[in-house]
């Protein structure tokens, strides 16, 4: 199953978005060939063409930071940069060709958006950030603790059958903190909102540097609002800057 930010490294490569087909679906496709690292005399990659789309009758409406289930809040900042969560939940489709070859999946489509006019290493002291389908649950959290500050600021979402049951920046909307865990083959964050209490277990390690900047990705163990859970998907990710 497919989830991902939206965000990666490669060669020159070209766009195109495409607009709803006949299935209400949604996406965009990229064409190019990835490329070798600068200086490290290695060839150029495969040769891609990617398909990421997802249903538009399956998939749930942007938020911002502070946008509730009752109210949509216009702003686009939290704490020290911007964020906004454009398809918080959808079912997805992956297509790829590589080297002519098809390879096909379908799976839980997430997609957002951070940004800053300044480097992140000089606005942000530290940040979680997350995403987990399990059972009928889909979970957002970010937590980023300014350069400056003791206090992180938070924003998270609960979605059941696509639906937000919980969702807000509040002060203590969520908790995130980084555990052990014997489930977990080397890195494990615990989440808590009102009503959630969950681990992230991690099963493998995607991007990271192993000591300021890590991301896997894993399961879920725990319990959302009053039902326990355990298995799905989840990305999650700790810079410590």
């Amino acid at each position: 199953m497919g989830m991902g930010r939206g965000k990666g490294k490669g060669g020159k490569k070209r766009v195109v978005a495409r607009g709803l087909g006949d299935a209400g679906e949604q996406g965009l496709l990229a064409r190019g060939r990835a490329a070798p690292a600068a200086g490290s005399g290695a060839t150029a990659g495969p040769n891609l063409e990617v398909w990421v789309g997802w249903e538009g009758s399956r998939a749930t409406a942007p938020r911002t930071p502070c946008t509730t289930s009752q109210r949509f809040d216009p702003s686009l900042r939290l704490g020290s940069v911007g964020w906004v969560n454009i398809v918080p939940h959808a079912r997805a489709t992956v297509d790829l060709i590589v080297d002519g070859e098809e390879v096909k999946f379908e799976g839980y489509g997430y997609h957002d958006k951070n940004w800053s006019e300044r480097p992140f290493h000089s606005l942000v002291k530290k940040w979680f950030w997350g995403h987990a389908h399990v059972g009928p649950y889909s979970l957002v959290w970010f937590q980023e603790t300014p350069l400056n500050a003791t206090v992180p600021v938070a924003s998270a979402s609960v979605l059941k059958d696509g639906v937000t049951v919980l969702s807000g920046c509040e002060a203590g909307i969520v908790t995130v903190q980084r555990v052990s865990h014997a489930a977990a083959s080397g890195f494990a964050v615990e989440v808590v909102m009102r009503g959630v209490r969950v681990t992230m277990l991690g099963t493998r390690e995607v991007a990271g540097d192993g000591q300021h900047f890590f991301r896997w990705t894993g399961t879920v163990d725990g319990e959302v609002l009053g039902q326990k859970v355990n298995g799905g998907v989840a990305v999650f990710e700790e810079f410590d800057l």
